[in-house]
């Protein structure tokens, strides 16, 4: 023992029935002393100091304290408690759930959402045992609006017991939040951390606070905020997927060859997006008796994001130029005229707002428990969400034509693609208004939630004790998909300011290409890397639509204009 002991700072000592203590090093005993040592249990009592509890904090209670509560519950939960959630670098309550065995979680633009419960979306979701309605579709609680620092555990009950609310397939997750007579007499604590976006060229934050003060024993007040900031840019690609068709000549034989495959359309795309999220909780905890305790809750949550989606979109038809075809019937190289260049600017804005009030009555001795607990719970916002937003569609403005050029063969994700066109693709004045597409997504779901239960230890040999309770709640759901597509038509009255019979993006309130997005037409040329010939037309011009177009003609203009939109 004495070995084992050996540079700690602790001693052994022998008590009655061959018992054995852990005690500080220097209460009378010698650190390298044995504890059969006959010496030491006669000892002189008058020399020895009282032997001192050894308390564990950290991590290990932490671990000790969520086995504590898995041991003493009547069904199967599992439990992570504030120890582990605030070591932990989670950006939200989703992502903190996911350390749970069995919980999976979702992501969206790479931050944890919704979560399913050993692959079942039916959950119930609790904040304090009380009903959480989100801003979410459905009542759906967002969950990445929601900070973790609030929280003292996550309790996810994998098994229902009879005095547990229906309607959870998967679990019950109960978001337990800090309590002030549970903590020391005074405490407060706070966090922050910053994260440089490189892409974004911005400095991101996030940081949050408590204080907790007991006044007196028996009364206490918590107060508590998080708040982040952060911005991120990306940048990606895509096809919009694959068509087949009939119309294009694979092998160069002046006939055209039928199932083949080109894509819909090219897409490069900036995407810009800024987040604030606040989440605050207060709590007040009376126990004016050793029988009696009062709790008064409040807990609101705050997720605002503004997306800029920037796009490039060359949409393709089947006129064709030396197309190359693999194998497989995929065009994986060619030419195509009279594609359409379409630069377009999403506004996709997301604002969700829950906010959660409720209070607890519970009256508790060694034989009863009467509890009463009420609460209201109200979740709105409207989310856009990428790709359903609000954006003028524009189109190369009468005259202006492009033929596109991609190749595929240099076994990139993203082909080489280039623009020729007798006009500049990246000056926005060259383009007019064909539609605006206006989409909303909106929710104001509120919810009312009572309980009363009663248990009575009877202690009638198996029959241990007895309960009973009532519960009332009440649900109130609304989601609205607002959507508003005006032609340009219909807007030429009060746009069109120069008379010309078109509205030009000069003309469109609130469109703008500043240096913000017009360095991207640049980095959207530079991308293509392939050089694109002159018109040269191996077959007949043909169209998609009714008609047709002539061939593109290119004029000295136009190829000043590309040179500089390639540098």
């Amino acid at each position: 023992m004495a070995a084992l002991l050996r540079g700690t700072g602790l001693s052994s000592r022998s008590g009655e029935a061959g018992a054995i203590a852990i005690v500080q090093a220097g209460n009378g005993l010698s650190t390298g002393a044995s504890a059969s040592s006959p010496d030491i249990s006669q000892a002189d009592p008058s020399v020895e100091s009282p032997a001192e509890d050894i308390v564990v904090t950290g991590i290990r209670a932490s671990l000790q304290e969520s086995i504590n509560v898995k041991r003493s519950a009547d069904s199967i939960v599992d439990v992570i408690t504030a120890q582990d959630i605030g070591k932990l670098p989670d950006q939200n309550v989703a992502e903190s759930m996911s350390r749970v065995t069995g919980v999976q979680i979702s992501r969206r633009e790479g931050d944890g959402s919704n979560f399913t419960v050993r692959g079942i979306s039916q959950n119930r979701l609790e904040i304090n045992g009380r009903n959480f309605i989100g801003p979410g579709n459905g009542g759906n609680a967002a969950l990445e609006s929601i900070s973790p620092e609030i929280l003292a555990s996550i309790v996810v009950i994998k098994s229902p017991t009879a005095d547990m609310p229906e309607g959870a397939l998967g679990a019950t997750v109960n978001l337990r939040t800090k309590r002030p007579l549970e903590l020391d007499d005074l405490v407060v604590a706070g966090r922050i951390q910053g994260a440089y976006a490189d892409q974004a060229e911005h400095v991101g934050y996030r940081g949050s606070a408590l204080v907790s003060k007991k006044l007196g024993d028996r009364f206490g007040l918590l107060a508590s905020v998080a708040y982040s900031d952060t911005r991120t840019l990306g940048y990606s690609f895509d096809t919009g997927g694959w068509t087949q068709t009939n119309t294009i000549d694979g092998n160069g034989d002046g006939v055209d060859d039928p199932g083949l495959f080109r894509p819909n359309r090219f897409m490069a795309r900036v995407f810009d997006r800024a987040e604030q999220r606040l989440t605050l909780n207060g709590t007040a905890q009376w126990r004016p008796t050793d029988e009696l305790e009062i709790i008064l809750d409040a807990t609101y949550n705050h997720l605002k994001r503004q997306r800029n989606s920037v796009n490039y979109q060359v949409l393709f038809n089947n006129n064709d130029m030396d197309a190359t075809v693999n194998d497989r019937g995929t065009v994986v190289a060619g030419t195509f005229q009279g594609v359409t260049v379409r630069p377009l600017i999403y506004d996709e804005p997301t604002d969700l707002k829950s906010t959660l009030f409720g209070g607890s009555v519970k009256w508790e001795d060694d034989r009863a428990r009467v509890s009463l607990d009420m609460s209201y719970s109200r979740g709105k916002g409207s989310d856009g969400g990428p790709g359903a937003s609000f954006t003028y569609v524009v189109v190369p403005r009468a005259g202006n034509l492009a033929n596109a050029s991609y190749d595929f063969r240099g076994g990139n994700a993203v082909p080489d693609l280039s623009i020729d066109a007798n006009f500049n693709p990246s000056d926005p004045t060259r383009y007019q208004l064909l539609s605006i597409f206006d989409y909303d997504a909106v929710t104001d779901n509120k919810g009312y939630d009572a309980r009363l239960d009663w248990e009575y230890k009877t202690e009638w040999g198996i029959l241990s004790s007895v309960e009973a309770g009532m519960r009332y709640e009440r649900v109130e759901l609304l989601a609205a998909d607002p959507q508003n597509l005006p032609v340009a038509a219909s807007l030429l009255a009060a746009g069109d300011r120069n008379g010309d019979g078109i509205l030009t993006v000069d003309e469109l309130p609130g469109l703008s290409y500043g240096k913000d997005y017009g360095a991207f037409f640049l980095a959207s040329a530079a991308i293509s890397r392939a050089t694109c010939s002159a018109a040269r037309s191996t077959k007949a011009s043909r169209a998609t639509g009714s008609g047709s177009q002539s061939p593109i003609r290119t004029t000295p203009a136009s190829r000043s204009d590309r040179r500089r939109s390639r540098t």
